[in-house]
Formats: C-alpha cells, sequence, structure tokens
C-alpha cells in the first residue's frame, strides 16, 4: 500500500513540476508577446513624432525666411525713403549761398508748402518702424525658442 501512495505521490509532484514548467514557458511567451506589441506601438510613435518635429521645422523654417524677407523688403523701403529725404535736403529747395538769412529748417520749423508732406512722411515711418519692432519681436522670440 505504501508504494501506491509514494507512486500517487510522485505523479502529483511531477504533474505540479509540468505543471509549473508549462505555466512559466507559457507566461513568458504572453510576456514577449506584449513586449513586442509595445515595442511595435512605440516605434511608430516614435515615428509619428519624428514626422510632425520635422513638419514643425518646415513650418518654422518657412516662417523665418517670410520674416527675414519683409525685414529686409521693410528696411531696403526704409533705405529708399532716407535716400530721397537726404536727396530732397539737398534739392533746390533751400538756398546753398551761406551768405543768405534763410536759416535751415528742421523738424521743430518746417515750411508750410512742406508740412502735408513731411506729416506723410512720418506717419509712413511710424508705420514702417512698428513693422520693424513687431518682426525684429518674432524673430527674437524664434530666437528664445530655439
Amino acid at each position: 500500500m505504501p508504494t501506491i501512495v509514494y507512486r500517487i505521490l510522485a505523479a502529483i509532484g511531477v504533474g505540479a513540476i509540468l505543471l509549473g514548467i508549462g505555466y512559466y514557458y507559457g507566461r513568458a511567451g504572453v510576456v514577449a508577446a506584449v513586449e513586442a506589441e509595445y515595442a511595435r506601438k512605440l516605434a511608430a510613435s516614435v515615428e509619428q513624432a519624428h514626422a510632425q518635429e520635422q513638419k514643425w521645422q518646415s513650418d518654422f523654417n518657412l516662417n523665418a525666411r517670410n520674416l527675414t524677407n519683409e525685414i529686409n523688403s521693410i528696411a531696403t523701403h526704409r533705405d529708399s525713403l532716407l535716400a530721397r529725404l537726404r536727396q530732397r535736403e539737398g534739392s533746390g529747395h533751400l538756398p546753398t549761398n551761406p551768405g543768405t538769412d534763410c536759416p535751415r529748417p528742421d523738424w521743430r520749423t518746417i515750411p508750410a508748402e512742406m508740412g502735408s508732406e513731411v506729416i506723410r512722411e512720418v506717419a509712413e515711418r511710424d508705420t514702417y518702424r512698428e513693422g520693424l519692432i513687431a518682426c525684429y519681436a518674432a524673430i527674437d522670440s524664434l530666437r528664445v525658442a530655439e
């Protein structure tokens, strides 16, 4: 009788060992499948993030290029306005003979015939100044973001 009990206990022990081995390898397979799924999702997420980053970088480059072109355009227009003003100052509007008593006008004493023109020029300068300030602020904010 004791041999039958030992055989039954041995069979139960062998069965438990086989069940434990099966559970271990089965669980390892499930874990490997879950890890593979997460790795696949992570790779897809990284690829998507990289594509989004490239899109943002190209948008940034385009915006920076447009702002730079706008700043250059405003600067060119400013320079042409300054050249026109300098040319106008040097033109025949004022006598060049130092012996005359006609003082050279400054921004405080402007002849009446030039008043509307000066007001228009000042308004244009203010518009360009505001545009330049906005553009420089945008470029500075882009530099800070880098």
